[in-house]
């Protein structure tokens, strides 16, 4: 607060461990983001080998791969807005959408046979980015007291770093355990956290700003 105003009242007990609670959650999306982005450079090692992967791949099979994420991260990211605006899909449902399309996309890249069916399965990963990193801040965001809408909303870009670390520290322990095509486990991983957050969101309520613009609040 300024000199000479009298700060912002701290929320009851319950409310901050609400406040947590759905912080947490909606970060999920951001920590899928980093893992899902991160976890790939370490699987590559791994899925271009011939003897675990899905043979000796070209640099350009790599590199579609490996940007196919960002790929459906962009489209995910202009859809998710649109939809929201047009179909009245709310931020809980965008990202329950995208949770979904998380796990889908995990257990694609877990059971892949072919650098096609990898890259599809990357693809819908990272479409499920773009939604979640636009409706999991705004959830935030819109959800959150005025004195605390910055410091939460943050949480999510702690957790995008948060993933990236992780990613690196499972690939670095499946390649040191010498797993049997660990990649597939190093890529499948990203869809427990993916069902820890649909699962948190068929808890939590809608935003109270979006129930607002649609009539229902």
């Amino acid at each position: 607060a300024k000199s000479g105003e009298a700060a912002p009242p701290a929320p009851p007990a319950r409310l901050r461990g609400y406040l947590v609670v759905l912080t947490l959650n909606s970060a999920l999306g951001g920590f899928l983001f980093g893992y899902d982005t991160g976890v790939v450079s370490g699987a590559m090692l791994q899925i271009k080998n011939a003897r675990q992967g899905l043979g000796n791949l070209s640099p350009f099979e790599q590199e579609v791969i490996v940007s196919s994420t960002v790929a459906g991260a962009i489209v995910g990211s202009l859809l998710s807005g649109e939809v929201q605006k047009r179909l009245w899909v709310g931020r809980r449902a965008a990202i329950l959408i995208g949770a979904a399309l998380f796990v889908g996309g995990a257990l694609m890249m877990g059971v892949s046979w072919n650098v096609s069916s990898l890259t599809v399965g990357r693809v819908v990963v990272g479409i499920a980015v773009g939604v979640v990193s636009h409706a999991a801040p705004l959830y935030i965001s819109e959800c959150a007291p005025d004195n605390l809408r910055g410091r939460l909303t943050a949480v999510n870009s702690v957790f995008i770093v948060l993933g990236q670390v992780i990613a690196a520290l499972i690939c670095c322990g499946i390649a040191r355990g010498r797993w049997r095509q660990g990649w597939r486990w190093m890529l499948g991983f990203g869809g427990v956290p993916a069902v820890a957050m649909f699962i948190g969101f068929m808890l939590l309520p809608e935003s109270p700003r979006y129930l607002l613009l649609c009539g229902s609040g």
